[in-house]
């Protein structure tokens, strides 16, 4: 009955809508066209196009629509765009992007997203880089679907553009922002447009965001557990950390999920006249927050608190520099080429509480010691300029990616094992890759043909080859029975000090002595070429991880549009997608995965142009479709998984179907009033999958072929059923200027957060998960159900002087909602998990000059 009532939600918005349109049209329109409804121009097919006259699901968004709806970085975008989905994640600082029921959760040096991310062009391979601050904007054009052929890398289902403010030729002007809010917010932003010459211009942009963290750090959860008992192990595993493990709890330590994010920008602009320009951009971006980190949903629901036991305090120090250059020549009147170079560099170093005080005996810290990814592209265009019917793009590209990372996993947990060596007391994981790279090579071509003046055929194809090599990496997981070596060892000093790189490398074999270490401290590698070898010969064997592989693919895309009327367009259109295998630290590999997507589509205006709707279904199949998740992996070469040994790890589920409906309307409704929908219907489930699974996912899976368990049918993780967003705004003339609020509810069906599916799971009389059903039930482990996020803002634009002042409260029903699953699982709720923000509210002031 919940959903009925959701959806009806929904509809019943939609159709007072349609009804209160159609009744106004019947009246004059002149007032409401002079509004009208912004047509953006995009860049979607690699040359400029009305988005109503692209044949690609796309959604544009200009600098105001984005003031709008607060939208400061990648992630605010989510209630704006079918599909999208976008979770956090707290040991890599970077933000997992789901579209169309798929995404990635390899967030490592290894992984590729499944949405590529572009700033000015420029594709940005590591998921970091999403993170960026989203200001002094041209506009952003969200694809879905494809677009392998004209975007290449990662663009298996969609892609993400943002294009910055260009400098204005003979232009003076600017504009500046200033903010403050709860939780401590504070925003300061601003840009000014430099006329150098009549050729020459620059512009200047910079942006300052900060807050205080959402998470509050407690010494202890026996205020939450200790006077109510709880679902699994009657509260005593809450205790606060045993004496060693120093607490932080507030003082000068921020509490995680804060913001400390600068960012500068520089462009220039060269007008040659009618044959050249030439862009360039630098951006400078700065992160130094605390990070996300998991909290209890039994704390949060049944409290409404936001709070964790932090021994580990969090801290980012991460830095990015983005540089761009593109110029644009007209060859001949009839033929332009463009040539885009980019360039990325990106240095961080992190310390995320992955233990969060659950229990009095164990400890687990995550660190980024140091990481440095480094990213060159080169592009290069030739594309017709011609009204006639048929009209050409071709191109070649070519980038090179150099990461280097060393990330280390401390574990202590006394006589409970731990899930990377199974020792009773301390574990480590170690992971040393000081040169990983990754080569890309493409060519491209696409042509359109008109075959009449409304009928127009488009085909295209990309052939790329991509190369992945792992020099001089070591990959190591330890137990032992001293707290080291990542504590408290003989061998060094505090807890949490790195091991030296010398000692660790020292000779690892598999579960025997690691020379430089203890004696009672066992070392495996985890990846020694191909093959895990129990039988270590280091006067046979390279233990160092040297090795690479080689994919390619042709991705292809052909289509057909119909102008049936001025207003109306359809589409319709196969395309593939295609993204690269990944070399495992397990050794081995993950192969490639691709998809076949049958999309139609309609572009229309309705109502004399008050009614803006815009429409596609769609039809994905998958093969291969790549999964990442910790997992058992075999390490004395039995054949045969060990229960107790562990690492992150990608495998392939074999096929995968995904099928949609996505809606994007915009009306002009009542008289100064405007009506916004965007939203979906998703049907993503796996067609045929296995993977281990622990004893709480037995219960709603059935076994699967050597000791796995059957995910066939089960939904892919969060690819809600359904999610719409509606928003309302009215405008009211106040002779000296405009009144406007606004408010917009995100409406979201219930979604999973892990591949097996569990929403519900039992447990024994000892506190412990069973696979038969029994009372004792623990619900929502790992979903999350159906919800609404409601915003609200007014601002006040005068008539007079370029200011506008705005007043917003974003979710102000405080609703909490899980973005992704954090993996532990000893709590009343069966897991911990990421969360949205709270409710947060502020004031904004914006001014413009010239």
């Amino acid at each position: 009955m919940k959903k009925t009532m959701k959806v009806s939600t929904v509809a019943l918005a939609v159709g007072a809508a349609i009804a209160a349109s159609s009744a106004w049209a019947q009246e004059e329109v002149t007032e409401d066209t002079k509004r009208g409804i912004e047509v953006i121009e995009v860049t979607a097919t690699k040359r400029v196009s009305s988005e109503q006259e692209t044949p690609i699901a796309i959604s544009a968004f200009t600098p105001d629509t984005l003031e709008k709806n607060q939208v400061k970085t990648v992630r605010d975008l989510v209630s704006l765009v079918p599909t999208l989905n976008i979770a956090t994640h707290g040991d890599s600082n970077a933000l997992d992007v789901t579209m169309r029921g798929v995404g990635s959760t390899n967030r490592t040096e290894l992984g590729d997203p499944a949405v590529a991310f572009h700033v000015n062009d420029v594709y940005s391979p590591r998921p970091q880089g999403a993170a960026v601050l989203m200001y002094d904007l041209e506009r952003v054009e969200v694809l879905r679907g494809p677009q392998g052929t004209l975007f290449g890398r990662n663009a298996t289902v969609g892609a993400i553009n943002l294009y910055t403010k260009k400098p204005r030729i003979g232009e003076f002007e600017g504009d500046s922002s200033i903010g403050f809010g709860n939780y401590g917010s504070q925003m300061f932003k601003g840009a000014v447009n430099l006329p150098v010459s009549d050729s020459f211009a620059l512009r200047f942009a910079g942006y300052h965001q900060q807050h205080e963290g959402y998470v509050d750090n407690i010494s202890s959860y026996d205020d939450y557990y200790l006077k109510e008992g709880s679902a699994i192990g009657g509260g005593a595993r809450f205790d606060a950390p045993a004496t060693g493990f120093a607490v932080s709890k507030d003082g000068n330590q921020k509490g995680y999920d804060s913001a400390d994010q600068t960012s500068f920008r520089l462009s220039a602009l060269y007008d040659g006249g009618d044959r050249l320009t030439w862009l360039t951009t630098a951006e400078w971006y700065e992160d130094q927050g605390t990070g996300y980190i998991q909290i209890d949903p039994y704390i949060v629901e049944k409290h409404d608190d936001r709070v964790a036991v932090v021994d580990s305090p969090g801290s980012v120090d991460m830095t990015n520099l983005g540089i761009s250059s593109r110029i644009d020549y007209a060859i001949t009147d009839g033929i332009d080429v463009s040539y885009v170079l980019g360039y990325n560099k990106q240095k961080r170093s992190q310390v995320t509480d992955t233990d969060l005080g659950v229990s009095a005996t164990t400890f687990q810290e995550n660190r980024t010691e140091w990481s440095d990814y480094e990213f060159w592209s080169h592009e290069i265009q030739a594309r017709s300029n011609n009204d006639g019917p048929f009209n050409w793009i071709v191109g070649a590209y070519t980038s090179k990616e150099e990461n280097a990372i060393r990330f280390d996993i401390d574990l202590y947990n006394v006589g409970g094992g731990n899930w990377i060596g199974g020792g009773d007391e301390a574990g480590g994981a170690i992971f040393i890759q000081p040169d990983r790279q990754l080569e890309t090579k493409a060519v491209f071509a696409q042509v359109d043909y008109e075959l009449t003046e409304e009928l127009k055929l488009t085909a295209g194809a990309r052939y790329m080859e991509d190369e992945k090599t792992d020099k001089g990496g070591r990959s190591l997981n330890c137990d032992m029975n001293l707290r080291g070596p990542f504590a408290w060892s003989s061998l060094q000093g505090d807890f949490g000090t790195p091991y030296e790189d010398a000692n660790i490398q020292a000779g690892a074999v598999n579960n025997g002595s690691n020379a430089g270490m203890p004696a009672d401290t066992h070392c495996w590698v985890r990846q020694v070429n191909d093959n895990p070898n129990p039988n270590y010969n280091p006067d046979l064997d390279d233990p160092n991880n040297e090795r690479n592989n080689e994919w390619d693919k042709t991705t292809w895309l052909v289509r057909a549009d119909w102008k049936a009327t001025e207003d109306i367009m359809t589409y319709a259109s196969v395309s593939t997608g295609f993204k690269s295998g990944i070399l495992q630290d397990t050794g081995g590999t993950a192969a490639p995965e691709e998809l076949t997507n049958y999309e139609i589509g309609l572009k229309s205006f309705w109502l004399d142009g008050l009614l803006k709707a815009n429409i596609a279904a769609y039809k994905m199949d998958y093969e291969d479709l790549q999964v990442s998740a910790p997992q058992l992996i075999d390490t004395d070469g039995d054949g045969e998984l060990d229960s107790n040994k562990g690492s992150l790890g990608t495998t392939n589920a074999a096929e995968a179907t995904i099928e949609g409906l996505e809606i994007e309307l915009e009306w002009l409704v009542f008289e100064n009033g405007r009506f916004n929908l965007s939203g979906a219907f998703l049907s993503a489930e796996y067609d045929e999958y296995y993977n281990a699974g622990n004893t709480a996912a037995q219960v709603y899976n059935k076994p699967g072929p050597a000791g796995t368990l059957d995910l066939s049918g089960n939904k892919l993780v969060r690819a809600p059923d359904y999610d719409f967003t509606l928003a309302y705004e009215h405008e009211f003339d106040l002779g000296h200027g405009y009144l406007v609020p606004r408010i917009k509810v995100q409406i979201s069906d219930e979604y999973f957060l892990d591949e097996f599916n569990l929403d519900t799971a039992y447990v024994d009389g000892a506190g412990n998960y069973t696979a038969t059903k029994t009372e004792n039930v623990v619900k929502n482990l790992r979903s999350q159900e159906s919800f609404q996020l409601w915003d609200a803002s007014v601002r006040y634009e005068s008539g007079k002087y370029p200011y506008t002042i705005e007043a917003y409260v974003n979710n102000f029903t405080d609703e909490a909602v899980k973005t992704a699953d954090g993996g532990i699982s000893d709590t009343p709720y069966g897991s911990f998990a990421y969360y949205n923000p709270p409710r947060t509210f502020g004031v904004n002031v914006h001014y413009r000059f010239e």
